[in-house]
């Protein structure tokens, strides 16, 4: 991984040798792994029932325009270079669509899916991304959710 957040430790580090880090928008990298740190520390979101079931709500209505939404994100696509919406839609479709950003792999860490969507959906609401729609209809309900669990 490029960067990640260690509770251990509690830093945000980040692998100088991996080859795409040049690439990484570091606003977004920074209000990611921040995000990391407080979901750990005080939201727990994982534990939300609201956010989990707004996970599963989004994941359906991804595949129900699965198409649709895939197209935005191919070569030249509207959405192609945008990681933070490319990590959720690598979540919620368990790397089913093709996409520049992501996980190679799922469920290895405990509450994963959860913690990476929180980081994702926080990093969007502060950077204050708009998404046209299907996107925006698609994950209008995990960003409610979302801000039931900071508020």
């Amino acid at each position: 991984a490029p960067f990640a957040y260690l509770p251990k430790y509690d830093v945000i580090a980040y692998n100088p040798t991996n080859p795409y880090i040049e690439y990484y928008d570091m606003d977004y990298v920074m209000v990611h792994e921040l995000t990391h740190k407080m979901d750990i520390l005080q939201y727990h979101s994982w534990e939300n029932e609201a956010f989990n079931k707004a996970i599963e709500l989004s994941r359906k209505k991804v595949y129900d325009n699965f198409e649709e939404i895939q197209k935005l994100f191919w070569d030249g696509g509207k959405y192609e270079m945008d990681a933070a919406l490319s990590d959720i839609m690598s979540a919620l479709t368990n790397n089913k669509m093709k996409l520049a950003y992501g996980h190679k792999e799922w469920g290895k860490i405990a509450n994963e899916e959860q913690m990476e969507i929180f980081a994702n959906i926080s990093s969007m609401d502060i950077l204050n991304k708009k998404y046209d729609e299907p996107i925006r209809s698609a994950l209008s309900i995990l960003f409610e959710a979302y801000k039931g669990v900071v508020d």
